[in-house]
């Protein structure tokens, strides 16, 4: 996996430290927003390649974040990556525009693997003129 900036929004920081865990081996730079109303500035300021998302940030706000970066002229080819627990969720984070679902608890395999797959369409994305 080649460098990329990885912005992890959540409010677990249990979660969140599973999910640095297993970047941590990997090229990739980690950000975290641990609130919801902070998820679009830090995106904004580090611009990042992927965004894993939780669904349940801040009672369910991920699914508005996810809404409002896909709206956002700046932001919208960021790949993000929600994390849900339930099939519910799931159905509701592929509305909202998500380009992944990662299910709870998250199986590392599957993790990495997504971050793998969204990266590199991002790469791809950004080289078409």
């Amino acid at each position: 996996m080649s460098r990329i900036r990885v912005l992890l929004a959540g409010d677990s920081q249990i979660v969140l430290e599973i999910e640095k865990k297993y970047l941590r081996e990997s090229e990739a730079s980690i950000f975290t927003a641990s609130r919801a109303e902070n998820v679009l500035s830090v995106a904004r300021k580090v611009r990042p390649g992927l965004i894993y998302l939780a669904f349940g940030l801040s009672s369910r706000a991920g699914e508005e974040c996810c809404r409002a970066i896909k709206a956002d002229a700046d932001l919208r080819t960021i790949p993000v990556a929600m994390v849900c627990a339930s099939e519910g969720e799931r159905q509701r984070a592929r509305e909202a525009g998500c380009d992944a679902v990662i299910a709870k608890p998250i199986d590392r395999h599957e993790f990495l693997e997504s971050c793998r797959s969204l990266s590199a369409e991002a790469e791809e994305d950004e080289r078409v003129p």
